[in-house]
């Protein structure tokens, strides 16, 4: 269905892109659809996607603000461990490195 189109392909598809600049437009379709189905839990992950390919500090403050604004308004989000993990290494996960812990250049997110 289409919430999983934009939760899993879209997203998938911009963790795999050759190009930042194809990563985003990935992300971006994500967000739309995200956004058109109110899927906030969804949208959080593509924020977050989007922070760590982009490298962009400043668009990532934002996506930074509007994740943590949802994750006011859904207790999942506010137990999740892994979220917690890249918003205590934020500017580590927005650099785009990896820590030797982690398997996953997206830390399995």
């Amino acid at each position: 269905a289409q919430g999983d189109q934009a939760d899993f392909t879209f997203t998938g598809l911009a963790k795999w892109a050759r190009s930042r600049q194809s990563a985003i437009s990935w992300i971006e379709r994500a967000k739309q659809l995200q956004s058109h189905l109110h899927n906030q839990m969804g949208l959080v992950r593509s924020l977050l996607i989007e922070s760590r390919v982009t490298q962009d500090a400043q668009a990532a403050a934002g996506n930074r603000a509007a994740v943590l604004g949802i994750r006011q308004q859904l207790p999942a989000l506010a137990q999740c461990p892994l979220l917690a993990k890249v918003l205590d290494n934020w500017d580590l996960w927005v650099s785009g490195e990896t820590p030797e812990t982690e398997a996953d250049d997206f830390w399995w997110v």
